[in-house]
């Protein structure tokens, strides 16, 4: 799906994303959403930057590496890449592990008919990305905004009527989690793994950390 009108800072579409390539990604440097824009139910990726498996490792935990390198550049220099890549791997630390996902949050809305006049935009001017439909002669929008300064997401829900408005608000992750609610607020406590394998390693069996 292509947009229908590309401006130097707006990009619009006339329905939801399908797939992950189609959502539009706001984010603050650190955190970071994947907005699909559903109707009945609008799915949101989330990141975060410092999500890894893993655990704190030694920073120095190769000191000799830095011996290596006048060897290193001398097989270069001679062409002898064989020697070069065999003599890279004494340079090399611990496996760095992987970038997890943080989750998928839902939106679910209690629509009863069909939406018309669909519209959906990220204005790279305001980093901002917007949802406005109409159903029943309603109009509902909503707009996703990831703060720099507060760290947080904003997401903005608005009906044209009173009372309009119904809808909950669920979570999903690959990782292991859990879910409670208290006084109007959903709370998610989660476990990274303390190991991931590499996708090219086939697959491995993944431990979570307690």
């Amino acid at each position: 799906m292509w947009p229908l009108l590309q401006s130097d800072h707006v990009l619009w579409y006339d329905k939801p994303a399908e797939f992950f390539e189609e959502s539009l990604v706001i984010g603050n440097g650190k955190m970071g959403a994947s907005v699909f824009g559903g109707v009945q139910s609008d799915k949101i990726y989330l990141n975060d930057l410092t999500l890894w498996s893993g655990e704190p490792v030694d920073p120095n935990m190769n000191p000799d590496a830095h011996t290596y390198i006048p060897a290193i550049r001398e097989a270069l220099r001679n062409e002898n890449y064989k020697l070069a890549d065999s003599l890279n791997k004494k340079i090399q630390g611990k496996f760095s592990e992987s970038y997890a996902p943080l989750g998928t949050m839902f939106i679910n809305m209690k629509h009863e008919g069909e939406p018309i006049n669909y519209y959906r935009e990220l204005d790279l001017s305001t980093a901002t990305t917007k949802v406005n439909y109409e159903i029943l002669g309603v109009t509902y929008s909503r707009e996703y905004f990831i703060s720099y300064p507060d760290k947080v997401m904003v997401i903005k829900l608005s009906a044209s009527k009173p009372k309009a408005l119904n809808f909950d608000i669920t979570f999903e992750s690959p990782l292991r989690f859990t879910a409670d609610s208290e006084k109007k607020v959903l709370k998610i406590h989660g476990y990274a793994p303390i190991h991931t394998e590499p996708s090219y390693r086939g697959n491995m069996p993944i431990e979570h950390c307690f």
